[in-house]
């Protein structure tokens, strides 16, 4: 038993060490956001952190039973001489000794940041972060309320109960984590929607919204057992997005004549890769499936309860915050990591197709797709919906601060680095997790640089400025060579990343070396940018002034 403990921990090994670090930022900013009251950005951040504890926690409840199917070891699983109640009992208490770990994490953290020493680091960080707001002490963090703790118990609860349900429906971890979402939050809009028509109380609302959530969680428990002790396999089951014999069907995720076109034909090799690399999207059309569903049944809701806009206009608002990123990160690295989990990527590299050519193929093919989904079709139910709201991708089209394009750019540095990270290690969940981890790193890489340049060279680049200016090179202002060197950073940046992408792209398999070594080399590649950037705007601000 004890091995086989440790075998159900292994995957969700990544995943935890990744929601305790979640954990630790949701305690910290909770704790800033109280004494930084006249701050909004760090409500951003606020919402960043639990959204990445929410969304890891979400995952761990489905890892159990997705690895399984990912990596086709369900059968010998189910084979084993062991009675298949013992076998759930396993995985249930594994994944809720984790999350529960998490929890208790979070609140040791939280109750050491209310001691003396731990105050005054808030306080210290506060201040150099944000050096101009007034700093209120003695205020309490959110976190001292126990109806928070309440209900994100109850949500807890409802996943936990529900995930392996979903999962062993959906048959991925993937699936099983997006209708584990779905149907919470589904059911969750429409309880309160009827709630509010019944007239019931705020209060009433929230204990009804409490017996509904254990009753949900009873039900759906005896119906994710019931499914794991009936189970057949009766198929070979491939994976995330792999075709199955269900995906051969035409009434499967694509139905009649288009479910015909992207099925290999005898001639056309770039097609036939175009055809294979969009199949293999399954899981991307998954979500964007639910996510219209969600945005129209919400839609309905809001012209049946125009008093209610407010409400609705912050479900469609968290919905788009939550679709557009998810998208940029899976539609990168969903094939390639079927492909792995399925062990034919060096079948794949003996194709008459150039590396270069069929990597070219798989970028392209990704790019439409989180184009198309990721944008597209959140712009065109934005656009249905501006009618009755003004929320969403075309509403941000109309914002004079650029909001669409900052939108785009950070949804394209998701996506290069998911389709960068997929080719350093052997499955989807890790990379996403490995893209979420260098974003913030190479990000604080770059600050050092910013910070070092300005304290070592101090604008050693200004005589260069002035030689420049005096023959007719436009310096418009401050802020555009702050723009600029933005802009700079993280192009050089994603071209770094795409261009390690490609040299591990011809490797089957990745090393533990060489994953050490492409992560240093975009560290470098960082603090180099970081160093220049940094002076060349120390040395435009003495230009300017």
């Amino acid at each position: 038993m004890k091995r086989r403990i440790i075998k159900e921990f292994r995957p969700l090994v990544l995943p935890f060490c990744f929601a305790l670090a979640a954990a630790s930022c949701v305690a910290f900013f909770k704790h800033v956001e109280r004494i930084l009251v006249s701050e909004e950005s760090v409500g951003f951040f606020v919402g960043l952190s639990s959204f990445a504890l929410l969304a890891t926690v979400i995952l761990m409840a489905a890892l159990s039973f997705g690895v399984e199917y990912h990596q086709r070891t369900l059968g010998l699983l189910l084979s084993q001489p062991v009675a298949r109640f013992r076998l759930w009992k396993e995985k249930i208490l594994v994944e809720v000794g984790a999350i529960a770990a998490v929890a208790v994490f979070l609140l040791l953290v939280h109750e050491g940041l209310k001691l003396p020493a731990g105050r005054g680091l808030i306080v210290a960080i506060s201040s150099n972060l944000w050096p101009s707001h007034e700093i209120i002490r003695g205020s309490h963090s959110e976190l001292d309320n126990f109806g928070y703790w309440i209900l994100a118990g109850t949500f807890v609860l409802a996943t936990l109960c529900s995930a392996g349900f979903w999962t062993l429906i959906a048959r991925s971890t993937i699936g099983g984590a997006v209708f584990t979402v779905a149907s919470e939050s589904f059911l969750l809009l429409l309880m309160t929607a009827a709630l509010e028509k019944l007239g019931v109380s705020d209060s009433g609302q929230i204990i009804a919204i409490e017996i509904a959530a254990i009753c949900y969680s009873g039900i759906f428990f005896w119906l994710g057992w019931r499914k794991f002790a009936t189970l057949q396999l009766q198929h070979f089951s491939s994976g995330e997005g792999a075709l199955s014999s269900q995906a051969r069907s035409p009434a499967f995720w694509f139905a009649g004549s288009f479910s015909n076109r992207l099925r290999c034909q005898p001639k056309g090799v770039s097609l036939n890769l175009i055809r294979k690399e969009l199949r293999l999207q399954k899981p991307v059309c998954m979500i964007a499936a639910v996510m219209t569903v969600g945005w129209l049944m919400t839609l309905v809701l809001l012209w049946l309860q125009p008093g209610r806009k407010e409400f609705y206009d912050a479900i469609l608002a968290v919905l788009t915050a939550f679709y557009v990123p998810l998208v940029a990160l899976l539609a990168a690295c969903v094939p390639l990591g079927e492909e792995r989990a399925l062990s034919v990527v060096p079948w794949q590299l003996t194709l008459p197709v150039s590396i270069r050519h069929h990597w070219l193929i798989r970028l392209g093919t990704a790019l439409s797709v989180w184009i198309g989904l990721g944008f597209l079709l959140p712009f065109m139910l934005a656009w249905i919906a501006s009618t009755k709201t003004s929320v969403g991708l075309f509403y941000l089209l109309q914002d004079t601060d650029n909001g669409l394009a900052m939108l785009f750019i950070a949804a394209g540095f998701l996506f290069v680095f998911s389709f960068w990270a997929i080719t350093l290690v052997s499955n989807t969940i890790r990379a996403v997790l490995t893209a979420l981890v260098m974003l913030p790193l190479l990000a604080l890489i770059v600050a050092l640089g910013f910070w070092f340049s300005a304290w070592m060279f101090n604008g050693a680049e200004t005589d260069l400025l002035a030689a420049l200016s005096s023959r007719g090179f436009p310096f418009l202002s401050q802020e555009v060579m702050w723009e600029f060197t933005l802009l700079f950073t993280l192009s050089v940046l994603a071209l770094a990343a795409l261009t390690q992408s490609l040299v591990l792209f011809r490797r089957p398999e990745t090393s533990r070396n060489s994953i050490l070594r492409s992560i240093a080399g975009l560290a470098a590649v960082a603090l180099i940018v970081g160093l220049w950037c940094g002076d060349l705007v120390t040395s435009a601000s003495h230009f300017f002034e």
